[in-house]
């Protein structure tokens, strides 16, 4: 269920101005899809990690308590917090060198989330039967590598 949710909060950004691109892609009632490009995923990673710093500051430091979906960002745990660490390490590169590769860097660093987490759980030196449940545990984190890694190759 909570991959489902985070599926939904990263896809909603990504169709907002698609349909423009291909008119055959439109549905009825006017909802429209397109492609899926580095810069979309990586302006929904963006929000997400929005949602994450904003929800921990607002928190801290007002007397607000938490609403739904702040709720549903730390409950995912390590998830959404490294989302935030990765964005963050994004935007501070794209400062330092603005020809910098966004969409690039963000896809070597879930990459190397996923196997850093992985070689933690013990996983990469095991049989197959270890890795496939390694990857079923971090799921969220393999869909995100694979998605970014795909999309950075354009």
């Amino acid at each position: 269920m909570r991959i489902v949710l985070f599926s939904v909060l990263v896809a909603m950004p990504l169709c907002a101005n698609a349909g423009a691109v291909a008119p055959a892609l439109r549905l009825r009632g006017g909802v429209k899809l397109g492609p899926l490009t580095g810069e979309n995923a990586l302006a929904a990673l963006k929000t997400a990690a929005a949602v994450t710093a904003g929800g921990a500051v607002i928190e801290k430091y007002t007397d607000l308590g938490e609403t739904a979906i702040t709720a549903f960002a730390k409950a995912q745990g390590e998830l959404f917090s490294t989302n935030l660490i990765i964005c963050l390490c994004t935007f501070c590169s794209s400062c330092l060198a603005p020809t910098f590769p966004a969409v690039k860097t963000v896809a070597v660093l879930w990459l190397l989330t996923l196997i850093l987490n992985l070689q933690k759980d013990g996983v990469l030196g095991g049989d197959m039967k270890a890795m496939k449940k390694g990857l079923q545990k971090y799921l969220p984190f393999t869909c995100l590598a694979a998605v970014m890694c795909v999309l950075a190759l354009d």
